[in-house]
């Protein structure tokens, strides 16, 4: 099984975003998350697991207030993805964010 490390940025809205879905034949762990508030004004965000196998979404961080210029980072997240998973996010309003997550991919041939 081969390794390699991948990094994944998107704009966030008020509507939830597909950050990061697992690619067929892989498996994954998302080492860390940083969302930044791009403007001056407090934002708040929420950050989703989805898990494929039961088609359930689970919320991992809840309305967390971001101040103005500010960023929140989850170092060491540990999140293990398999087969559909996901990683999702949005912000209460349609604030101007960004998120970034560092994630590992373990090649397993496995469809």
């Amino acid at each position: 099984m081969s390794e390699k490390r991948r990094s994944v940025a998107k704009s966030l809205t008020n509507s939830i975003v597909d950050i990061y879905t697992l690619p067929g034949q892989f498996e994954a762990l998302v080492e860390s998350v940083i969302i930044t508030n791009t403007t001056s004004s407090n934002i708040n965000a929420f950050l989703y697991y989805y898990e494929g196998a039961s088609t359930t979404q689970f919320l991992i961080v809840n309305n967390k207030q971001i101040s103005g210029n500010d960023f929140l980072r989850l170092d060491n997240f540990n999140i293990n993805l398999s087969k559909g998973d996901k990683i999702q996010a949005k912000t209460a309003s349609g604030s101007d964010a960004n998120i970034l997550i560092s994630v590992k991919e373990i090649f397993t041939g496995l469809l």
